[in-house]
C-alpha cells in the first residue's frame, strides 16, 4: 500500500487544458488518488479516477470540514488537500500530497482556511507546492507556526508566491527535512525562472474568480481556469509539474 495520497481537486477542475490522455501518459500507476462516488471512498490509479473525472465537471469540492456531511449525504466530489487528509486519517496514511494550497492574508484567523485549520488539528502532513498568490505568505507561515504546525522545505531560503514570479524574497529560514514528520506542511516551490511573469493575469484572474464566486460557483477553479486560458496552457502545464514532482518528494521523504 503507498504511504501518500494526493488529492484530486486540481485534477479535477483545476487543470483545464489537461486531457485525460495526457494524465494517463505521464502519471505512474502506483501513484493513488482520492475522490467520493456518492459517499463512497474511492482511492485508486490514474485509469479508475479519469472515469470518474469525465463526469465530475460540476461535482462539488469536498474538505476536511464538510467531509463527514459529504458521506452522509452520498455525495460525489473532488477531494481539497484538508480532503485528502481525512482520508489518510481513516486509512492510517501519513501524507497528503498536494500542489497550490490555502492561506492567509494579514487579519484573518487559521480557521479561515481549511488546509491550515486541518494541519493545525490532525496528525496527517501535507506535501504542498506553497500558498497560492493571492495570500501573504510571511504572514500565513507565521500563524501556521502559531498553531503548532512546522514548516518544512527543500531550500532554507524560498521565493513567495506560487504560480507568478516578482513576489518578494521570504526573509525566515525554514528547516530542511528528509523524512516524514507529524502534523508538518512540506513546501517545494515552483522555480521562478519557471513562474508566469506578468502579474496582470493575476489581478485579471481574481477579479473573474470572484464573479464566479458571486454566482455561486468556486473561486479558486475560476481562477485557474482564467489562467489557463491567458496563459494558453501554461499555467496547466506549471501545476501539473508541480505537483509530480511533489509526489516524487515525497516518495524520497518517505524513504529516508
Amino acid at each position: 500500500m503507498s504511504e501518500f495520497i494526493i488529492e484530486s481537486a486540481l485534477l479535477t477542475h483545476g487543470l483545464k487544458s489537461i486531457t485525460n490522455n495526457r494524465l494517463k501518459d505521464i502519471w505512474d500507476k502506483a501513484w493513488p488518488v482520492a475522490w467520493l462516488d456518492e459517499g463512497q471512498i474511492c482511492v485508486g490509479g490514474i485509469e479508475l479516477f479519469c472515469k470518474f473525472r469525465d463526469r465530475a465537471a460540476e461535482y462539488r469540492r469536498i474538505n476536511y470540514f464538510n467531509f463527514d456531511q459529504a458521506i452522509a449525504q452520498k455525495q460525489s466530489g473532488a477531494l481539497t488537500a484538508s480532503g485528502t487528509m481525512r482520508i489518510c486519517e481513516i486509512m492510517g496514511i501519513p501524507v497528503a500530497v498536494t500542489c497550490g494550497i490555502g492561506g492567509l492574508v494579514q487579519g484573518q484567523q487559521l480557521e479561515q482556511c481549511n488546509d491550515l485549520r486541518a494541519l493545525s488539528q490532525s496528525g496527517v502532513s501535507m506535501v504542498a507546492t506553497s500558498f497560492k498568490d493571492m495570500f501573504d505568505f510571511e504572514y500565513t507561515v507565521k500563524q501556521a507556526k502559531l498553531a503548532d504546525i512546522t514548516v518544512c522545505t527543500r531550500e532554507q531560503r524560498l521565493q513567495a508566491g506560487y504560480l507568478f514570479d516578482g513576489m518578494e524574497e521570504n526573509s525566515s529560514n525554514f528547516p530542511i527535512s528528509d523524512l516524514v514528520m507529524e502534523k508538518t506542511l512540506y513546501l517545494n516551490p515552483i522555480p521562478p525562472e519557471k513562474r508566469i511573469r506578468d502579474l496582470g493575469i493575476l489581478k485579471k484572474a481574481i477579479v473573474y474568480g470572484k464573479e464566479q464566486e458571486r454566482e455561486g460557483n468556486y473561486f479558486h477553479p475560476g481562477v485557474n481556469a482564467k489562467i489557463d486560458e491567458l496563459t494558453a496552457g501554461m499555467s496547466s502545464d506549471i501545476q501539473l509539474e508541480s505537483l509530480i514532482q511533489n509526489i516524487e518528494w515525497t516518495q524520497r521523504l518517505q524513504k529516508g
